[in-house]
């Protein structure tokens, strides 16, 4: 295995550093470590890439571990590209970038849930897994709201807190705003549809997380994921049929998703979750046809 040896900048923002610093220290890496108390994540971060001496960088989230691709990284930095990493998370693979030569003058955006503003980005064979972290960034939010009140960026990132908290009500009120403001038909436009048909499928609410799927399916129709909701939908409305052909579709669309795409990745919806739920819903139609029968 391949030691990349380089000047390593630690945040101690997240409050608890120790077990990072093990992690990284030994006598080929110099450690600086940056102290500070704001909230702005991004301008922290920006701050860090501005005290480096390097010119490419790569960064990682307290709750992150690298599973593989150190070799790829080491592969790839003289070329002129901006790098996406897979991150995992709860099952689900996201592209976020994460390696970047400085002389692009790339910076993070956002005050809270920072991400870097490069638009053209390739995404390689670096998996990073990652663990969900309950911080309340509310707070942050709600006053980034409060500087702009018809920006769309903060109304997504409180529709996802609500998400995670499994507040669907609130998600739907705060979603719609980001919608309404936000003018491009952009991934996080589509999947927050996405979220919206699944949070409408959790209140029983069945003919508006149809209208939600069948949006999300006219833009990004080679879904599983999409296909696999849409399924969930018919079958919790008890249209058994007609969601063994959803499910089969996901099935068919799983076995040649393109994973360099931006869009996330759900592996269980490419045979084993609508796999299941087929055999699942031929067991209702059975009893069903039997119960008709007797």
């Amino acid at each position: 295995m391949k030691k990349i040896s380089t000047h390593i900048i630690v945040s101690d923002l997240s409050q608890n550093i120790e077990d990072l610093l093990v992690s990284i220290s030994h006598k080929e890496n110099e450690i600086n470590i940056i102290h500070s108390d704001s909230k702005n994540i991004s301008a922290h971060k920006n701050e860090i890439v501005n005290k480096s001496q390097i010119d490419w960088h790569m960064y990682f989230e307290p709750n992150e571990i690298l599973v593989s691709g150190l070799d790829r990284i080491l592969d790839v930095i003289n070329e002129d590209n901006c790098y996406n990493f897979l991150i995992i998370q709860n099952n689900i693979i996201m592209k976020s970038c994460r390696l970047w030569n400085k002389k692009n003058n790339y910076s993070f955006i956002n005050p809270v849930f920072s991400h870097l503003n490069c638009t053209k980005t390739k995404t390689i064979d670096v998996m990073v897994k990652s663990k969900v972290v309950d911080i309340d960034r509310m707070d942050i939010v709600l006053s980034w709201i409060n500087e702009n009140k018809l920006y769309a960026p903060p109304y997504y990132y409180q529709s996802c807190i609500y998400l995670q908290q499994k507040k669907y009500k609130e998600f739907l009120n705060s979603s719609e705003k980001y919608l309404f403001y936000e003018k491009k038909k952009n991934l996080s436009f589509v999947m927050t549809k996405y979220y919206r048909a699944y949070a409408y499928l959790n209140l029983d609410e069945h003919l508006k997380a149809i209208d939600e799927i069948q949006y999300c399916l006219k833009y990004k129709s080679d879904m599983a994921e999409f296909w696999c909701l849409f399924g969930d939908i018919l079958s919790a409305g008890r249209d058994y049929q007609q969601a063994i052909g959803m499910y089969n579709q996901a099935m068919t669309l799983g076995s040649s998703r393109n994973i360099y795409d931006d869009y996330p990745i759900m592996p269980l919806c490419y045979n084993e979750y609508p796999s299941n739920n087929i055999t699942a819903c031929n067991e209702i139609l059975k009893n069903i046809k039997q119960y008709s029968l007797n």
